[in-house]
């Protein structure tokens, strides 16, 4: 993967914050906040406009925080064959990027 990114890597600055700094930047920018998720309430990922929207991935095995989950704007879920049993982090959001950009 590092030498796939031809040096890039090196150059991108890594930033950490915490869940409410992150939720308060959104918020002060007017960007709403959807989470990947398994629920009732999920909206089909084709149907949501994410092309302003910011997207939490969650891990393969526990999914999203609760603490993210119940305070994000909206939830979304990507449809899979039912034969399928997940999907990678990386590959949900490869998913979701394709989505932002159509």
């Amino acid at each position: 993967v590092v030498r796939s990114s031809m040096g890039a890597v090196f150059r991108t600055k890594v930033v950490q914050s915490t869940w409410a700094e992150v939720q308060s930047a959104c918020k002060t920018a007017g960007i709403p906040i959807a989470v990947t998720a398994l629920s009732d309430r999920a909206k089909d990922i084709r149907s949501a406009d994410l092309s302003q929207m910011a997207v939490v991935i969650g891990s393969e095995g526990r999914g999203v925080r609760q603490e993210i989950l119940s305070s994000a704007d909206a939830e979304l879920i990507i449809p899979m064959n039912p034969r399928c049993e997940s999907l990678n982090a990386a590959i949900a959001a490869t998913i979701c990027m394709w989505q932002m950009k159509k």
